[in-house]
């Protein structure tokens, strides 16, 4: 999972939307991480002072990267159904 930082860093700069999916899996185990790691421990009052809080610290950066992807292109390009798709399964139906 650390390794994400670097490739990010490396790739990310000469093809950012190619990389998107990486993004996606830092976005998604950070999010994870901090709801059953940190966020329990914060509960106790046990998360900071602690290497889990440094951690924790670190990724409460996690907003801001989900604001710096093209939700519109991903949602576009990973997400949503083909049109050609919805087009010859509506053929193959008639």
């Amino acid at each position: 999972m650390w390794a994400t930082y670097p490739a990010l860093a490396l790739f990310g700069l000469l093809r950012p939307l190619r990389w998107l999916p990486l993004m996606f899996f830092t976005i998604g185990y950070k999010t994870v991480w901090l709801a059953f790691i940190a966020y329990p421990l914060w509960q106790a009052g046990t998360l900071w002072g602690t290497p889990t809080g440094e951690v924790a610290a670190s990724f409460l950066a996690l907003p801001l990267l989900a604001l710096v992807v093209p939700w519109g292109y991903a949602w576009r390009t990973y997400f949503a159904w083909p049109k050609n798709a919805v087009e010859s399964l509506r053929a193959a139906s008639s």
